[in-house]
């Protein structure tokens, strides 16, 4: 089955709709602090749509470290890389992003879910077999983390990405899950 920008939109409308409800009407599973932790480090997989390609890159890993500043707002910086092939040939398609930014999480109220929203900013670099190309690559997007031990949560994410390359704009869409270690609680 194709995958369309607009059905892939609605999935993730869909997805954070749901995490959204889920985090309203959700009760407390474990005896928690009011505040997500003040650091933390995320390890993951991420599946993304590239326009400039008009390609699925499947292969895709994350990492992130954020540091939360008071209650709501932290600093995040992420890296990221995804592969796929070019059509039915042997070229790969590599995408590297490194990016920092702003999140704001809620506090879950003690909750074991706790949603939140960031916007990035930063390098988008190109390679693999298609050849080099660097460029500015700009993300909004968010998720919703599961705290199931004190120290670990898991994660799952969306993410818009507005890339500049070469003189030309271009789109991408990403999703994707991972696991959350709390550094400093």
């Amino acid at each position: 089955m194709l995958l369309t920008s607009r059905s892939f939109i609605q999935m993730i409308f869909r997805t954070i709709l749901a995490g959204v409800l889920l985090a309203t009407f959700a009760t407390s599973a474990l005896a928690q602090e009011d505040v997500p932790a003040k650091t933390t480090l995320m390890g993951g997989y991420s599946f993304m749509v590239d326009r400039s390609w008009d390609e699925h890159l499947p292969i895709g890993i994350v990492a992130a470290l954020a540091h939360r500043l008071n209650d709501t707002t932290g600093v995040v910086f992420e890296a990221s890389g995804q592969r796929g092939k070019y059509g039915e040939t042997d070229f790969n398609i590599d995408r590297w992003a490194f990016l920092g930014g702003l999140k704001l999480q809620s506090t879950g109220g003690g909750e074991a879910l706790m949603p939140f929203i960031q916007v990035l900013a930063g390098l988008s670099r190109q390679a693999g077999d298609v050849g080099i190309l660097n460029g500015f690559i700009a993300q909004g997007g968010g998720g919703i983390d599961l705290r199931f031990k004190e120290r670990f949560s898991l994660r799952a994410f969306a993410d818009y990405r507005y890339l500049r390359e070469n003189g030309l704009n271009w789109n991408e869409y990403r999703v994707g899950g991972g696991l959350v270690y709390a550094l400093r609680k």
